[in-house]
């Protein structure tokens, strides 16, 4: 999964009701599905790497 500044945030774990859980930096992080979307990369969320780190 990546950020929406280009950054890798991590493997997407789960889906746990509106969150997608990705194993980031060795932690669980809850991203909201509504913030996901698809592209050549694969999922991107519309969120900046820092606001990731903030969840």
């Amino acid at each position: 999964m990546w950020s929406a500044d280009g950054r890798r945030i991590g493997r997407v774990d789960r889906v746990r009701g509106a969150a997608v859980v990705v194993i980031s930096d060795m932690k669980m992080v809850y991203i909201p599905v509504a913030t996901i979307s698809k592209n050549d990369h694969g999922l991107v969320s519309t969120l900046s790497r820092k606001e990731i780190d903030r969840l």
